[in-house]
């Protein structure tokens, strides 16, 4: 099991900031990010799947706008369950 502060570096080191602001619910989503494959794991969409949404800013922060088209199906898991 990972500590606090390991999880903390992995975060700053693989999500970077978009702005600084409130997010607020909105009825548009933002689509954001390269569709060619992950930028976690770096598979391709033949080598995993791509199904799930993916939030870039975590939903538990609040963002129902901005969704990461370069994020696969295991590494979104991974990451919240993370949080």
């Amino acid at each position: 099991m990972e500590t606090i502060r390991e999880r903390t570096i992995f975060y700053e080191d693989n999500y970077t900031p978009l702005f600084f602001a409130i997010i607020l619910k909105g009825d548009k989503e933002i689509l954001i990010g390269m569709e060619d494959k992950c930028r976690f794991c770096g598979k391709s969409h033949a080598e995993t799947t791509f199904k799930n949404k993916s939030h870039a800013i975590p939903l538990c922060l609040g963002n129902y706008v901005y969704i990461s088209r370069d994020e696969c199906d295991k590494c979104n898991k991974i990451f919240s369950e993370g949080i």
